[in-house]
Order: structure tokens, then sequence, then C-alpha cells
């Protein structure tokens, strides 16, 4: 299990291991094939896909007001590998962990957008 708070970085993903999953989060639908896709907000590009391995013991979630993107996995089995075309594979422990997206300040629209970087 990982302690709360580590962290651990593939590309434009940040995991961060957390004590608990927030209130207003509701399970995703489990795809049909053999992995979840998880892509940036506002991401249609099938290079910046990062893959989890579906197994036995992985929950997705996102918040009802979200893109569709996942915002927090839970990993009550054993550790599995996230995985990206052009990325290093990480491996991830037990825990639920958020996700964050790294993002883009663009000071033309400031305060008014951020857009999420692909990798």
């Amino acid at each position: 299990m990982a302690w709360t708070g580590a962290q651990y970085r593939q590309g434009d993903v940040l995991l961060v291991a957390a004590a608990h999953l927030p209130p207003d989060l509701m399970p995703m639908p489990v795809p049909a094939d053999q992995a979840r896709a998880l892509m940036p907000p506002a991401t249609a590009s099938a290079a910046a896909t990062h893959l989890v391995p579906l197994v036995c013991g992985l929950r997705a979630f996102r918040s009802i007001n979200s893109d569709g993107s996942a915002e927090s996995l839970e990993i009550t089995g054993g550790s599995l590998t996230l995985t990206h075309p052009e990325q290093a594979p990480l491996t991830l422990e037990p825990c639920i962990w958020r996700i964050v997206w790294q993002r883009r300040y663009d000071p033309a629209t400031a305060g008014a957008a951020h857009h999420a970087v692909a990798d």
C-alpha cells in the first residue's frame, strides 16, 4: 500500500496517493476491452492515451460534472502497470490514486482557460 501523498508521474499525468475517495465521485462503467484508456480532458489523440489494464480490484471514478475522464483510480488487488506508447511503464501499488493532468497556462486567456498538455 502506497503511503498517502506518494506521487508518480508518467508524462502529462500525475498520480497522487490519497487516503480516501472524494465524496462527489461516481464509478465509471467498465469498458468491454481489456484496458481502460485514461485521456486528458479535451484530448482526442490516441497518442496521448495512458492505458491501465482491467484487472480484478480496479475501479475508476469521475465527478458528476466531469467531461468523462477518470479522476481517481482505486486499486485493491495486486499492483498494476500503467502504459503509454511514448513513456516508460509505471507500476502502481494498491491504493486510491488521484489523477492530475498537467495543464499549460496561456496568459492570453488568463483566468479563462488552461489547456491540457498531451504527451
